[in-house]
Formats: C-alpha cells, sequence, structure tokens
C-alpha cells in the first residue's frame, strides 16, 4: 500500500543514500534500480525470464560506461567574448545566465573549436539548474548530435531517476550505450522499454523501440559489438524479427522531444509531394507513421519498406505546448536511418530547436536514387 502511493521519483530517490557507499560497484547500482524500477507506479516493469540468467552471469566491466574527459581549446574566461565574460561574472545586474545566451555562446563555441567546447559552454545551463530535466534533455540531445553520447549518458541517467515512468529516456540511454561500446548495458535499458506497461500516451513505443533494438542486436550478431551474452542476442533478434516485419527498410525516420505536454508532429513529404503524418498515416508508395504524440516527449517513427527514388522532406510541426517556460525551447532529436537493416545502411542524427507554435521546420532533406 505505501509503495502504490509513493510517487515514482521518490521510489528511485530512497535508494539514492543506500546505494551511495556501493557507487564502486556499477553492476550492483544497476541491479538495485531495477529492483526500484520493479515497485515504481505508472511504470510496470518485469525483467524478462529469458534475460535474468545471462544478465546475473555480466561482468562488472559491461556495466563500467568509461566517459572520456572534454579536450577543450578554451580554458580561461579572457578567451571568452567579453559580453558573455560579464554575463558569468554576473555583470548588468544578471544573477542566472539566459538560454539564449548560453546557447549562442555554445553554438559559437563548438565552430569555432569544437563539440567539447561547445558542450562546455552548455553545462553552464546544468550547472545553475541541476533538478531540471528539460535542460538535462536539452544538453543531452545537443552532445548526442555533437558526437559525445558518453557525456549524455550521466544527463539522461538523471533524468531517468528523476522521471522513471517516461520511455523514451531509456530508449535514448540505450542508443547513447550503443555508440559508446556498452551493447549489453544497452540491450538492459532497450528492454525496460520492452517489458513495461506503458501511459496510453506512449501507445506506439514499443514497436518504436523494437527497430533501434534489431539493429544493436544485428550488430552484435555480425560481431560489430562486442557482447559477453551472445546467445539472447540471437535469440532475441530472432523473436523481434518475427515480430516486427519487413526486417528491412530504405527509411526509417524517428523523432523525440525534450519537453512535456508538447505537441511536435512528424511529416515527412515524400517525392511525388504526398505527405505522411497524423492526418495521414499510410501514403501509396508505402509509407507509414505511428499514432500521434500529442501530450509526450514523442516518439513518432515513419517507415517505407521500398523508397521510390527523388528528394524526401523532413519537417517537425510545432504545435506548441502548455509550458509556461522561458529557460528552454522545445528542442527535436531526430534519427534518420537509409537502408535499415541493409549492408549499407547509413544513421543520420539531427538536433534542431523549434523556436515559433505553428511552426513547420524542416530537419533535413535527402536524396535517395531510383
Amino acid at each position: 500500500l505505501v509503495i502504490q502511493t509513493t510517487a515514482a521519483a521518490e521510489i528511485v530517490e530512497q535508494k539514492l543514500d543506500e546505494w551511495a557507499s556501493r557507487l564502486g560497484d556499477p553492476k550492483d547500482l544497476i541491479v538495485r534500480w531495477l529492483a526500484a524500477l520493479e515497485k515504481a507506479p505508472g511504470l510496470s516493469f518485469t525483467m524478462p525470464p529469458a534475460l535474468q540468467p545471462s544478465f546475473d552471469r555480466l561482468s562488472t566491466r559491461a556495466f563500467e560506461v568509461n566517459i572520456p574527459p572534454l579536450d577543450c581549446q578554451v580554458r580561461t574566461r579572457d578567451e571568452l567574448p567579453a559580453k558573455y565574460a560579464s554575463l558569468l561574472r554576473g555583470a548588468a545586474g544578471a544573477t542566472t545566465l539566459a538560454y539564449e545566451d548560453v546557447t549562442r555562446e555554445a553554438d559559437r563555441r563548438r565552430r569555432a573549436a569544437g563539440a567539447a567546447d561547445g558542450l562546455k559552454a552548455l553545462s553552464s545551463l546544468i550547472e545553475q539548474q541541476p533538478g531540471d530535466t528539460v535542460l538535462a534533455r536539452d544538453v543531452a540531445f545537443s552532445a548526442i548530435e555533437w558526437g559525445l553520447p558518453g557525456q549524455a549518458y550521466p544527463l539522461l541517467r538523471r533524468v531517468a531517476m528523476a522521471r522513471p515512468y517516461e520511455p523514451q529516456t531509456y530508449q535514448a540511454i540505450a542508443q547513447c550505450l550503443t555508440e559508446t561500446g556498452n551493447a549489453d548495458l544497452a540491450i538492459v535499458y532497450y528492454e525496460i522499454v520492452m517489458n513495461s506497461r506503458w501511459n496510453d500516451r506512449y501507445a506506439d513505443v514499443q514497436s518504436i523501440v523494437a527497430r533501434e533494438y534489431q539493429r544493436l542486436l544485428r550488430r552484435i550478431e555480425a560481431g560489430e559489438l562486442e557482447s559477453e551474452m551472445p546467445q539472447y542476442a540471437r535469440g532475441r533478434l530472432a523473436s523481434l524479427l518475427e515480430r516486427y516485419q519487413p526486417a528491412e527498410l530504405d527509411l526509417v525516420v524517428t523523432m523525440m522531444w525534450n519537453t512535456d505536454r508538447t505537441d511536435v508532429d512528424l511529416h515527412v513529404v515524400e517525392p511525388s509531394g504526398e505527405v505522411c503524418f497524423y492526418q495521414h498515416t499510410d501514403t501509396q508508395s508505402g509509407g507509414h507513421i505511428t499514432r500521434d504524440i500529442t501530450q509526450g516527449f514523442g516518439p513518432e517513427m515513419y517507415t517505407l519498406p521500398k523508397a521510390p527514388g527523388g528528394k524526401y522532406e523532413i519537417q517537425a510541426n510545432f504545435y506548441g505546448d502548455d509550458n509556461n517556460r522561458t529557460s528552454a525551447r522545445t528542442k527535436v532529436y531526430v534519427t534518420i536511418h537509409e537502408n535499415f537493416g541493409q549492408a549499407n545502411e547509413r544513421l543520420t542524427r539531427k538536433t534542431v530547436s523549434l523556436a515559433n507554435t505553428k511552426d513547420k521546420q524542416t530537419i533535413a532533406t535527402l536524396t535517395i536514387k531510383p
């Protein structure tokens, strides 16, 4: 009864003090966290019996995520633009850094010195508001796009600890872990999504995540990623391929975003001019889009088994939200798979800020040869 009436985040937080003395054992940390998830309201996670024996045999090394330090070129405030340096000093009566000032400086620094410097600038947002999960997602999405998945991982972990009932966070964590080479830990996070009962507003999340999960398992089977449980990966891949067909798709586009209670719609304009979106979910060429998410963080997915040649335009249509936030814009994170499940598969990631409501913004344009 106590568990049922306790907030999900509170249940997870209750474990933090208990874990603090055992942070030297990353496997123990995950084991205890998973046990807490099984009791968290709004989640209903159950460890799949088929995974449990392989999971138990995993070494501690499988749970270690090595995050390389940022190699920054800008090292002192003397190297910063005068206006931004004055903001850091609290000049002009500023008590906190404005979101727009920080993101502008991060973009400038990234172009001038590289992704590490851009992310260091963005981290100022987290430092002044460490409990803001919207900002944590925001910075994490930028880190992923800039090729720094290791730095995104702890930010997304923080979000998952605070809001364990949101499946897209586990999806994003699994993506990061795939890129850092932590394939077995990525399996665990994908299985959290696949083996939980989610709120109805995340109706299609498991079918969406299953596609990404297939890609991870294929890479393990091909020897591209190291795994301590290859037999489980092989069997799981077979079950997913049997359930989610077709196994190969010419184009897959997935979109999620960083602000709750926000209506962002994925639109894909096909070469014929036909648009696949929530009011027209199936096109003549075979394109299909998942159900519209109007009150969450996504995800939404477009799939096309056999793509006609020509230009494809991927758009985000921002209808607005019910938040009165001034600290962060709604930001979409888009993953584009060309030739999904095939030997010549190509992956592209895009992160774009949406400035205005009722604004349709082009995220990417690609051309597929006939």
